[in-house]
Formats: C-alpha cells, sequence, structure tokens
C-alpha cells in the first residue's frame, strides 16, 4: 500500500538525527537486543538475515527487534527535542 502519513517513518527520524543527537547515550537505552540489531543493521549494513544469521534469531524476531528499537529511539529523540 501507499504510505499516506505526514511524519517520518521511525527509520527517517532516528537516520535524520544521527548527525545531531548523542547516539551512544541513546542506544544504551535499548535493549542489548535491540541495540545490536540496530548496529549490525545499520551501522554494518547487515540484512535481515544475515543479523538473524548472527544472533541465532528467526529473520521475524530480527524484524520486531528492529522495529521496537527504532520507536524506543524516535520516541528518546522527539521527548529530547521537545526539551529544547
Amino acid at each position: 500500500g501507499t504510505d499516506l502519513r505526514t511524519t517520518g517513518s521511525a527509520e527517517e527520524v532516528v537516520l535524520g538525527s544521527l548527525a545531531e543527537s548523542d547516539v551512544g547515550h541513546q542506544l544504551k537505552a535499548l535493549n542489548p537486543d535491540q541495540r545490536e540489531v540496530l548496529l549490525l543493521r545499520i551501522v554494518a549494513d547487515l540484512s535481515v538475515e544475515q543479523v538473524a544469521s548472527i544472533m541465532g534469531r528467526s529473520a521475524g524476531s530480527i524484524k520486531q527487534l528492529q522495529r521496537r528499537g527504532l520507536h524506543k529511539l524516535k520516541t528518546l529523540i522527539e521527548r529530547k527535542e521537545a526539551l529544547v
């Protein structure tokens, strides 16, 4: 389907804020599995299948961890921006 949201996706918000935010501090707020998935997917640029193999999990589990981790980072970034 067509994405009609007027706000950016979690990925866009997170990636767009990486340069101007304290990413290390925000990544510490994630659980270790979420953090590992995001680092492998975004920083190492690995596929869902590659990350699943590395972590010994299913592709569905990796997608869920990624989605939850990105949502949590988006919430943290938005909260931080609201304080500025």
